[in-house]
């Protein structure tokens, strides 16, 4: 028999509709659109099944608890729309033609979403006062404001300090705002999107991934070791031993002149890196080894020299490097090497290998084959008799 449309039918197909009516909201008190959602149809398929048609005293039953539980009778909801015809079955009857809902406060009597439209018209209104620049953003993601309601007040705070204050060089917990790691943690997402839209360009480092490196705190941004080859240059460089670690902002004041750089990804290597003259040597911290752009100092060394793990991943470090300086030349990276030292090779990561931009044919080839063979020598497996006597060091 055919099943006739119920209170509970209209209240689920209103509540499909809730996104829909927060997006309208949204964009209206955004844009100051008409919100032209009302009155919304609502429209329920009837659903059939075989058997006994339904009797009169059934069709008039349903028609009855259909209207009761409309806004005729509780004053909200929705409005049931009659017309009068003549049936076979029921003869000359009034029938629900049309059910509409007339209202938002239709809407949000059936939907019980008032505290859900009160929570996006809070954020909404908070950000769109304090940030119209975010204005669009508002509106593309209207039904995930609910979210935010919560977090909204430390969330602007966040952004206005660093709007004010763009790369401030400092922690986190030395800025004026409520907040602690755990909250940027917490909500980056949000924050990264509204900073990438609020902060000039020259206020992001887009090559960052970490919040904090990105939009220049300094909390969590690493320490590059650093150590000088030769102790002679101690004095000239201020530093207070041979070895130490810096932030990126210090290193890349240092005033080196008229000196070679090597750059190691292994730390035990670094430390036991032989003495050489004039020469400083700096952790390169694997992908990590582009922050060293800021080094600029590293453009103007007589040799800038790169020595990285024998394996895929090594060699793609190496073009990135190159990428930034050009001049780089990689050391103990080479067929030769490889070959003498075949008995320590593991087995690789699996990456798969292509040609780099930025390697040379010989670099390419040696990668192909490391690649192909799922092979990595690491750089602490090559004997210090054998880097010695590369690095010709006493």
């Amino acid at each position: 028999m055919s099943d006739f449309v119920t209170p509970a039918d209209i209240t689920a197909s209103a509540k499909r509709k809730v996104g829909s009516v927060v997006k309208s909201m949204v964009d209206s008190m955004v844009r100051g659109t008409v919100d032209d959602l009302f009155p919304m149809p609502i429209r329920i398929k009837v659903r059939v099944s075989s058997g006994q048609k339904p009797s009169l005293q059934e069709f008039a039953s349903a028609t009855q608890t259909l209207l009761a539980g409309s806004k005729s009778q509780t004053g909200l909801g929705y409005t049931v729309e009659l017309v009068r015809r003549k049936s076979r079955l029921y003869g000359e009857q009034d029938f629900p033609d049309r059910i509409v809902i007339e209202t938002l406060d239709d809407f949000v009597s059936i939907t019980r979403c008032e505290t859900v439209l009160h929570r996006v018209r809070t954020v909404c209104q908070r950000v769109h006062n304090s940030f119209p620049e975010l204005s669009q953003w508002l509106v593309d993601h209207a039904t995930k404001l609910e979210r935010y309601a919560d977090a909204v007040s430390d969330l602007i705070a966040v952004c206005k300090v660093l709007s004010g204050r763009p790369m401030p060089d400092c922690y986190l917990r030395e800025l004026d705002v409520p907040v602690d790691t755990k909250f940027i943690e917490k909500n980056e997402a949000v924050l990264r999107q509204w900073l990438d839209i609020l902060l000039p360009a020259s206020a992001i480092d887009v090559g960052e991934t970490k919040f904090c490196r990105r939009y220049g705190l300094r909390d969590g941004r690493p320490h590059h070791l650093v150590r000088l080859l030769d102790t002679t240059m101690i004095a000239e460089l201020r530093f207070p031993c041979e070895e130490l670690s810096m932030p990126m902002r210090n290193l890349g004041k240092l005033s080196v002149t008229r000196a070679d750089a090597i750059i190691v990804e292994n730390r035990t290597t670094l430390l036991t890196l032989p003495p050489m003259p004039r020469t400083i040597a700096l952790g390169g911290v694997g992908d990590s080894v582009t922050r060293l752009r800021d080094a600029h100092w590293l453009h103007d060394c007589e040799r800038l020299l790169y020595w990285g793990d024998l394996d895929v991943d090594g060699f793609r470090i190496l073009s990135n490097l190159r990428r930034l300086f050009p001049a780089t030349v990689s050391i103990l990276m080479d067929e030769s090497t490889f070959n003498a030292h075949q008995d320590q090779a593991v087995q690789g990561n699996g990456r798969t290998h292509q040609s780099l931009p930025n390697l040379t044919q010989a670099e390419n080839q040696l990668m192909e084959r490391l690649g192909k063979a799922n092979r990595r020598i690491e750089q602490e497996s090559i004997p210090q008799s054998y880097v010695r006597e590369f690095l010709r060091s006493p």
